[in-house]
């Protein structure tokens, strides 16, 4: 990665800070912007460099429309996205994303050093998580990858990153998308572990009900931690269905029941984000 980005869209530079993460679709850098406000950039990984032109063309416009999507962004628990350019560098054409920099904890280490959460400590960041998801959802933005490891905290507050456009969109139908290789096994929903085809905005709220059970109770539901594929997850949530709750940890009836309506198997019976906002803010 070059040591001063100049992005051909705005004009702006980067200068490279240092390396603060790395995934499987990038590599993510700390920049600085020639205005001395720091940023994420992260540095989309060369495999995408062997795609069809027709296939790089439908990524791009997917990501292109994602990321015009949440630039526009103000809401309080979703990264803000500054812009997104494309450099060639050699026979390499090197995409990149920049992003608001959040200088906190993940959510998953934070699971890691408190274990589980009061129910009243619980419900204030999953308020603030609802929030962030229902607000996404009515841009018809899906996450794609919910996970503890993509929420960061900036000053307290909870904000989804890392959004999944940087996986590969096979097909688009009306608000339904066809697609494979997505999302963490232990947060995928059933519909995305079996491949059967399709998937709605419904799949985030799977992983977001996934997660709040870990931050009440300080561990999977249905025992899924050690399962090493999508089928091995499957089994287990289809051997009993129910999402069962240990009787010593105090959990409001309430509580219970916006889980398990997170959580159902079949996505028409599942709740929606709009619901889900409703539900915990109540």
């Amino acid at each position: 990665m070059e040591n001063l980005l100049l992005s051909p869209n705005t004009g702006r530079t980067y200068s490279l800070i240092k390396n603060i993460g790395e995934g499987e679709y990038g590599t993510v850098w700390l920049v600085q912007r020639d205005d001395q406000l720091f940023f994420a950039c992260k540095l989309l990984k060369p495999k995408f460099e062997v795609w069809s032109i027709e296939k790089s063309k439908k990524f791009e416009e997917r990501a292109k429309q994602e990321i015009q999507t949440l630039i526009k962004s103000t809401h309080a628990n979703v990264v803000r996205y500054e812009e997104w350019f494309q450099i060639q560098v050699s026979e390499n054409l090197n995409r990149y994303i920049i992003s608001e920099y959040c200088e906190g904890d993940t959510l998953q280490k934070f699971l890691e050093s408190k274990k589980k959460l009061s129910e009243n400590d619980a419900l204030y960041i999953m308020r603030q998580l609802a929030d962030g998801l229902q607000y996404m959802h009515n841009q018809k933005v899906i996450h794609r990858d919910v996970k503890p490891a993509n929420i960061m905290f900036k000053q307290g507050v909870p904000k989804y990153i890392d959004f999944g456009f940087a996986k590969y969109i096979e097909e688009e139908r009306i608000d339904q998308i066809q697609t494979v290789d997505v999302g963490s096994p232990q947060y995928m929903a059933p519909e995305l572990l079996d491949e059967s085809g399709y998937y709605n905005q419904k799949v985030d709220v799977w992983a977001l009900g996934i997660i709040f059970y870990q931050l009440l109770v300080g561990q999977f539901p249905w025992n899924i931690e050690l399962a090493t594929t999508y089928q091995m997850i499957l089994n287990i949530i289809y051997d009993d269905e129910t999402v069962n709750f240990p009787p010593e940890i105090p959990i409001s009836k309430r509580l219970k029941d916006a889980i398990t309506q997170m959580l159902k198997l079949n996505s028409d019976d599942r709740i929606d984000s709009n619901k889900l906002f409703l539900i915990l803010q109540n």
